[in-house]
């Protein structure tokens, strides 16, 4: 870090703590930085990703990362919810409730980076881009299936 930046948290009583702190460099190409960043003689640290705000950020500028996240954290509010319920058979509009409230926020917790899926996918052709055809692999539509 400057010295600009290191007086600039100096007057303001600001102070880093380096342990939680991280740099994360969006890059396409995802290739790795040799540059040094560092506080007070600290190295802060490199990172490919980061969660910031339950979301997570990848260097390549991808949501694939934080789909993936989004989902697996949704199948355990899923598993939860069965693990409550076991064998017991309940009518199917109490299951779509229960759903509707337990898993649904889960998943679509910063439903922005669900419309990321596919859309800059150099092997489909623009023209030929059907939106429903990316669905089946999604995994948010993964789990809706196994609901």
């Amino acid at each position: 870090m400057s010295q600009q930046i290191k007086n600039i948290f100096q007057n303001n009583g600001i102070s880093l703590n380096v342990q939680k702190t991280k740099i994360v460099i969006f890059c396409k190409s995802n290739k790795k930085f040799n540059t040094k960043f560092l506080y007070n003689n600290f190295e802060i640290e490199h990172a490919t990703s980061y969660k910031y705000l339950g979301i997570l950020y990848s260097s390549s500028g991808t949501f694939t990362h934080c789909q993936n996240d989004l989902y697996k954290r949704a199948l355990k509010a899923y598993f939860k919810l069965s693990k409550c319920f076991g064998d017991i058979h309940r009518h199917v509009d109490t299951l779509l409730h229960l759903f509707d409230y337990t898993v649904r926020p889960v998943a679509l917790y910063g439903s922005e980076i669900w419309g990321t899926i596919n859309s800059s996918s150099k092997s489909v052709a623009k023209d030929n881009y059907d939106l429903f055809k990316s669905l089946d692999v999604s995994p948010c539509e993964k789990l809706h299936v196994k609901f």
